[in-house]
């Protein structure tokens, strides 16, 4: 029993974080479920998930999740879960970039379909998560953006205006440009 309150303690608390993040302008809401996954769950093929559909889909996850078969999720499987799902978006993220499919990143694919003025704050994160200098991102290289280090490489690319690898007082002090275009395309790493 208190294994099962524990978890359910920690999914209201994240749940509540989440919820007060995103509306402080953190992290915004999940991601929309990919087409793949509405179509092998939408039984009526009405292109929506019912909430009986919805359910399925969501026993399916816990079910996977519940790697010990006991019918309840302990905290190394729910982060196992949430490991697994994190790996399986960047490697699709890595795959829609690399239009070659070559399973390297070059710089024109990393910064292609990006506005002008991102490019160079692009330039700059991927000179960064080049950590070899073989003018290409392996999905190692790339999966590193979503880690702590990556967020600070995102942090200081962006800051470094001038793309020239420091950031200077002026540069550290001037407001950022608003972002152009709205919410953008979601692809930036």
């Amino acid at each position: 029993m208190l294994q099962r309150t524990t978890i359910y303690a920690a999914l209201v608390f994240a749940l509540s974080t989440s919820t007060v993040a995103f509306a402080r302008g953190g992290n915004p809401p999940p991601p929309p479920i990919p087409d793949e996954i509405v179509a092998q769950y939408d039984t009526d093929q009405d292109g929506v998930l019912s909430e009986t559909e919805m359910q399925t889909l969501r026993t399916a996850e816990f079910t996977s999740a519940d790697t010990n078969s006991d019918g309840s999720l302990s905290l190394s499987e729910l982060q196992g879960a949430e490991s697994s799902k994190k790996s399986t978006r960047i490697s699709q993220a890595f795959t829609s970039l690399d239009t070659d499919g070559n399973g390297v990143l070059s710089a024109s694919e990393f910064v292609a379909n990006q506005p002008d003025e991102a490019s160079a704050t692009l330039a700059t994160l991927f000179a960064l998560a080049d950590t070899n200098g073989d003018a290409g991102l392996s999905l190692t290289e790339f999966t590193v953006l979503r880690s702590e280090e990556g967020r600070l490489w995102q942090h200081f690319a962006h800051l470094d205006l001038d793309g020239n690898g420091v950031i200077s007082q002026e540069e550290f002090t001037t407001m950022p440009p608003a972002p152009q275009g709205g919410e953008g395309r979601g692809r930036h790493p």
